[in-house]
């Protein structure tokens, strides 16, 4: 789905969604962006084929430009490793919305 049909008539303050990792990407965020939203994100699978580490595209300048905390993270399969990932998601959530009053 498009961010902007999603995000145009929900009024909430967490939106959990995957992106690909294309140079379209930098629409979907840009629209992100202008609904006020913040995004934490977790860039998966850099060099997955052992050769490649760096962002080609450029994208995570543009996270960075927007303040955006980006994490690079292993995403082969694996209970462990997803595990973390979404550990250290929730951990994320729970204290940016511990540190907003968003919670006791």
């Amino acid at each position: 789905m498009y961010a902007g049909d999603v995000l145009d008539d929900t009024d909430c303050r967490i939106v959990l969604c995957s992106v690909q990792w294309f140079e379209e990407a930098k629409s979907t965020w840009g629209n992100i962006f202008s609904k006020g939203f913040g995004i934490y994100a977790q860039w998966l699978n850099p060099g997955n084929d052992g050769e490649e580490h760096w962002d080609r595209l450029g994208l995570v300048n543009s996270l960075l430009y927007h303040n955006t905390v980006v994490s690079i993270r292993d995403g082969r399969t694996g209970t462990d490793r997803l595990s973390s990932r979404v550990e250290e998601i929730l951990e994320y959530i729970i204290g940016w919305a511990a540190a907003g009053g968003l919670v006791d």
